[in-house]
């Protein structure tokens, strides 16, 4: 199950945002940022509060890195989705903090200060960093007692993490289910290839009416008049004065400063964390050999490619490509850092993943980016902002008009007829052609009373002001309103019946003997015959949790062994499997690899039900709703 698990798994590991955010902390929250007298807090953690200036400080941070990377564009849709994540990030940080301190983990001066050099050396100097903790009010002993949080938070997540470990059974059947290929056929029993054969009459049709009546009511529907004002509209006629946009690079600085970063070349002998000394004493061996080669004047391109454990950089000779320093693990990262020149060569590094030798190659020395490189991109962003804003006061201004009643939206959309429309009438989960999807849009045209004007909602195409005209109540529709919706969902019942049918026949056939290709001409159904697959291989028109059934049920089956019929959305697959491929002469070779990246995973797994378990057990009282719309 933990293997389906990880394989199932599409989103990223909740510890990894953690460790990210955990990060970032000293210089997005700066100073401790205190609950005013009488306030309400945004949320209380165990009676801890967590204030909304906090929560302002570090979702200002988020937004303003997406702001920039989005070149302006973020929807109503990512800014909830940034707030949801900030929020969730400051209560995850406030029970890891909780925790860390009912752990009595302590970190000490010399680990503080070599923290903080390593985050100084991704500035350009010493004072470029000082000045961005000025900018940022963040006066230095809270910049160090922050820092010392982190570190507290990272030692308690590292242990919980080392607690884990993998056996050699989970190595081989983590292996198993990566390495594996199967070729398999199946034949395909679509419903709808049935729905000819299906004669019903009027009286069935009735009949199904009768018993199916709620399945056919029609939903409330609204016809809406509405105001769509889009910013970009506005940004032909907004210019920024060029001293507004240096002024904007100045305040912004460290955002365009690029820390150094190295590219190397490496050679890796791999061994596990729970390997055996006799087996690092091989690895060490093995990678003292190819020192001495190296030393002999063998080049190391020629040597990666031989003899590196990492296949992916050795195909390019041991190339990594360019990395800042907390890119890689710190073992390796200061040994590249360490050395002055390209083409010198560190000592053996040990890792987490083995032993390394790597190459330095190239040199790319931390610098900020000129204003003259970023000043179009941040007129851009100055652009957009303003139209925004003025987009927004505009459809402001003609909400409060039409609730004042100096305007309606008829007139307005005589004078602004690319602004004013009316729209057809529609349920909840439909879509307005001219909006697009946008749930904020139909939620508040759902909820208005006869004459009422909308607050103001933003989408992503703009803001709207909207009115309802009519609104018609959910009902359920006589049999001639329904007759022809009625009759064609009983085809498709009994073409469903048919072709489950035909598959349990076509099953028991197989089963006898007779071939699939011949049941397949014989029955005129479809049939396909797949090469040799991985687990993560492509099956025509099959995706998603779909794909994931018919997987699980190929790769669960013996050869020769025909499965259960499979129902999917697009019919019914009988399958069977007529050739396996494990290649366990591998193994060996890269169960080191598959060790390491099995415990990774597991750890992870391990530390996000951990952390689930704590929120469960937390008193967690949440005011948002308190501060921000739906």
């Amino acid at each position: 199950m933990l293997f389906h698990r990880m394989r199932k798994s599409m989103r990223p590991m909740m510890w990894a945002i953690l460790i990210a955010f955990a990060a970032s902390i000293p210089l997005m929250y700066g100073r401790s940022v205190l609950q005013r007298r009488g306030e309400k807090p945004l949320m209380e953690v165990n009676g801890e509060p967590i204030s909304y200036a906090s929560f302002a400080q570090s979702f200002q941070s988020t937004y303003e890195r997406y702001y920039q990377l989005s070149e302006g564009r973020v929807s109503p849709e990512m800014e909830r989705y940034l707030r949801y994540q900030v929020l969730s990030q400051l209560l995850n940080y406030e029970l890891l903090w909780q925790e860390a301190k009912k752990a009595n983990i302590e970190v000490s001066d010399e680990e503080i200060v070599s923290q903080i050099r390593k985050i100084m050396e991704t500035y350009p100097s010493r004072e470029a960093f000082m000045r961005t903790l000025e900018f940022r009010k963040i006066p230095y002993p809270e910049f160090k007692r922050s820092v010392a949080k982190q570190l507290t938070m990272n030692e308690l997540i590292q242990r919980i993490r080392d607690g884990v470990g993998v056996t050699e059974e989970e190595v081989r059947s983590y292996w198993m289910m990566e390495n594996e290929k199967i070729e398999a056929e199946y034949i395909l029993i679509k419903r709808e290839n049935y729905q000819k054969e299906v004669k019903v009459t009027q009286e069935d049709t009735k009949d199904y009416f009768r018993t199916h009546t709620e399945e056919f009511r029609a939903p409330e529907r609204v016809k809406l008049n509405y105001v769509g004002v889009a910013p970009e509209d506005f940004e032909d006629g907004v210019k920024i004065p060029p001293s507004t946009i240096k002024d904007y690079y100045q305040d912004n600085l460290t955002q365009y400063q690029i820390p150094e970063r190295r590219r190397a070349s490496h050679i890796l002998i791999e061994f596990s964390p729970e390997a055996t000394e006799e087996e690092k004493e091989k690895a060490r061996e093995e990678i003292e050999n190819i020192q001495s080669k190296l030393q002999d004047g063998v080049d190391f391109a020629t040597l990666a490619r031989e003899y590196s454990q990492d296949s992916t950089s050795a195909e390019k000779d041991g190339d990594l490509g360019f990395f800042s320093y907390q890119q890689m693990v710190p073992s390796f990262s200061e040994a590249v850092f360490n050395l002055r020149e390209p083409g010198e060569v560190t000592e053996i590094i040990e890792s987490p993943f083995g032993y390394h030798l790597a190459k330095l190659t190239d040199i790319e020395s931390a610098h900020t980016r000129t204003f003259e490189e970023v000043s179009d991109q941040i007129e851009v962003i100055l652009v957009k902002e303003k139209a925004d804003a003025l987009a927004q006061e505009e459809a402001q201004r003609v909400k409060s008009e039409l609730e004042e009643g100096r305007t309606s939206f008829q007139e307005y959309g005589k004078e602004h007829p690319e602004r004013a429309g009316s729209s057809p009438y529609f349920a909840v989960d439909e879509t307005v052609e001219e909006v697009g999807w946008a749930p904020e849009f139909n939620q508040t045209a759902f909820s208005l009373k006869k004459d009422e004007i909308s607050r103001l909602i933003r989408t992503s195409t703009g803001y709207y002001v909207l009115g309802l005209e009519e609104k018609k109540p959910s009902y359920i529709p006589d049999f001639a309103e329904a007759q022809e919706v009625v009759r064609e969902a009983l085809i498709a019942e009994r073409a469903k019946e048919l072709a489950e049918q035909k598959a349990e026949l076509v099953k028991s056939e197989a089963e006898k003997g007779m071939s699939f290709s011949s049941l397949a001409q014989e029955h005129n159904l479809e049939y396909e015959r797949l090469e040799y697959f991985n687990r993560k291989g492509r099956i025509q028109e099959i995706y998603g949790q779909d794909r994931e059934k018919f997987i699980d049920l190929t790769f669960s089956l013996p050869v020769g062994k025909i499965g259960e019929v499979l129902a999917l959305p697009g019919g019914y697959y009988l399958i069977g499997v007529t050739g396996r491929n494990l290649p366990w002469e591998e193994f060996t070779k890269q169960k080191g690899q598959f060790r390491q990246n099995l415990l990774s995973q597991k750890r992870n797994i391990f530390f996000e039900e951990w952390l689930g378990k704590i929120k469960e057990k937390a008193k967690i009282v949440d005011n948002s709703n308190l501060f921000f719309s739906p």
